[in-house]
């Protein structure tokens, strides 16, 4: 953790307010995600972490540490507290219960252009720039047809895979002129790679091998078209109710936060280590379908 980082939780670890005074916000998680995210503060308080940069291993994680720093660094009186869903919640119901009031913000953060942030909610920040976030083309490692896919044009006429639901994973396909190819959930997606019914699907640049990752339930790899990279479009936000009374205060401490994060080099440190920043990827030629 930088110096200034460390400085800044000490000084507000006990806060200005005594621990009944403070503000408690509660936020649910996916139960998954939330035993992944306590597996690795192994017991930890969020704000005494010092692997800062280094501490999360996937983009969730780091979305989840990120929501629970970025209040305090920015003045906030407040602790956010995840609990588990009683039951699976799809994310559409609990943006709802934010557009209502009823929850003031979330853990997961949301892409810009999604349609369900409307007039209701604050879209902070971004924790990750529209300009930064770039994504391979990936495919099964035996489709090497695929694989040695170079031009541009060949590139534009692959059938891309892409859950029926992702709005904005189908918004991008729909601006760049990609052919869709829906598929109902993930595993249906994967298993269309791997029997050539769809060719690719968009995926942030991946930490295994030749950034690959490997399906571990079925055994099967996939690795991206080498040598390129295409922009996704669409920075990551945090969602902050504006119905909810404290959404105005908390928002103003959350992008503080995020600022500071941003400022000492951290928040670019966070995102690359869990992933979504590829350094591997740097150097990839970008495509483009729109010009």
């Amino acid at each position: 953790m930088s110096r200034l980082i460390c400085a800044a939780l000490l000084a507000l670890l006990p806060f200005s307010a005594t621990a009944d005074e403070l503000k408690i916000i509660r936020s649910q998680l996916n139960r998954g995600n939330l035993l992944d995210y306590e597996r690795l503060l192994n017991g930890r308080d969020p704000l005494e972490v010092e692997d800062f940069g280094a501490f999360a291993d996937n983009r969730m994680v780091a979305e989840h540490f990120i929501l629970q720093i970025a209040p305090v660094l920015g003045g906030c009186d407040c602790r956010v507290v995840y609990e588990p869903y009683d039951v699976e919640t799809p994310h559409a119901r609990t943006i709802q219960q934010i557009r209502e009031g009823a929850t003031l913000t979330h853990g997961v953060a949301g892409f810009s252009d999604d349609s369900r942030y409307r007039d209701d909610v604050w879209l902070s920040d971004p924790i990750l720039s529209a300009d930064d976030f770039y994504v391979g083309l990936y495919t099964h490692d035996a489709r090497a047809e695929v694989l040695a896919t170079e031009d541009d044009e060949d590139l534009k006429n692959l059938r891309y895979a892409v859950g029926r639901h992702w709005e904005i994973d189908n918004l991008v396909l729909e601006r760049n002129g990609l052919t869709a190819i829906p598929a109902d959930n993930w595993e249906s997606l994967v298993q269309m790679i791997i029997r050539g019914r769809a060719d690719v699907v968009m995926q942030p640049f991946q930490t295994g091998p030749g950034m690959s990752f490997e399906e571990i339930a079925i055994g099967e790899t996939f690795l991206p078209i080498p040598g390129v990279k295409m922009k996704f479009g669409q920075g990551r936000h945090f969602v902050v109710s504006k119905t909810h009374p404290d959404g105005e205060a908390f928002l103003a401490a959350l992008n503080q936060g995020i600022k500071i994060l941003q400022q000492d080099g951290l928040l670019n440190e966070i995102m690359t280590n869990a992933g979504v920043v590829n350094p591997n990827a740097e150097d990839l030629r970008v495509i483009s379908f729109t010009e």
